[in-house]
């Protein structure tokens, strides 16, 4: 007889994190995400539910939020992310380390 376990089951032996992020889906706050320059909140109208909503505080810097993760090397890490532009002019994702927060990926969306 084969021995089946579910797929969490079969990531939890392997250490498979499934969800690094932390609050990703803005369900009632923004808990887990840090603001520069900014202030964060959760608004509905996102592409399945809420979304982040960066807001300027008027510095010369551009507004951010960010969220640190934990990885390791030589492991596959897959982001899904959904960007609704707002009143600014355009948006930026990035992905980056603590030392240079794009170096491993950056878009501007208009």
């Amino acid at each position: 007889m084969a021995l089946r376990i579910s797929t969490g089951m079969r990531n939890r032996i392997l250490g498979i994190n499934t969800d690094k992020i932390t609050n990703g889906a803005f369900t009632s706050d923004t808990t887990g995400w840090t603001a520069v320059t900014a202030t964060l909140s959760s608004a509905g109208s996102g592409q399945a539910g809420n979304c982040l909503r960066v807001t300027e505080t008027g510095s010369a810097n551009p507004g951010k939020a960010y969220q640190d993760i934990t990885t390791k090397v030589g492991h596959l890490y897959k982001l899904s992310l959904y960007f609704k532009k707002g009143t600014a002019d355009n948006g930026k994702y990035m992905i980056g380390t603590t030392a240079d927060e794009n170096i491993i990926y950056e878009i501007i969306e208009t």
